[in-house]
């Protein structure tokens, strides 16, 4: 793992080193792909996703890394095209949705991908009732949304209800 004190912060923003790859889902019952889940990864910074997050965030820069990522791999999505149908997973920090979250975001995929918007658990419980009306707003919009690692905070199982 690269020490980040090496590299500055905006090299993980630049898309020659942001590289989304796409980390197949599988519907179990037809064993068929049927959605891709998008990743971000920086091969030539040798730096961990987590360590890039957790920088972003000392910086104060969570929210434009989390959007770089986002864009990256709608970009790469649509550029290698996406079969009818098929449904793009990006990951999105409860921390940085803001009002026009789903709108940057389905400007972006601009009908060319249906997108699920995939929220992570880490940050669930910080700021819940934001986080509800910004699911509202992305449900509104025409998002999908998917939690990942449920289970990973037990107390934000509380939650899903809603």
């Amino acid at each position: 793992m690269s020490d980040t004190q090496t590299i500055a912060f905006d090299e993980l923003l630049d898309r020659r080193n942001l590289k989304p790859v796409y980390q197949p889902i599988i519907d179990l019952g037809t064993g068929e792909q049927v959605a891709t889940e998008a990743l971000a990864r920086w091969p030539d910074l040798d730096i961990m996703p987590d360590s890039a997050f957790q920088w972003a965030s000392r910086e104060g820069r969570l929210a434009e890394l989390d959007e770089a990522c986002r864009n990256a791999a709608i970009d790469d999505a649509i550029a290698h095209g996406l079969p009818p149908q098929f449904e793009l997973f990006v990951n999105l920090e409860p921390s940085v949705l803001g009002p026009d979250t789903a709108t940057r975001l389905l400007t972006r995929a601009a009908g060319q991908a249906g997108v699920v918007v995939e929220i992570t658990e880490r940050a669930l419980l910080h700021r819940p009732a934001e986080l509800l009306r910004a699911v509202h707003q992305l449900r509104k919009s025409g998002c999908a949304i998917a939690l990942d690692d449920v289970g990973a905070v037990p107390d934000s199982l509380a939650l899903l209800p809603f």
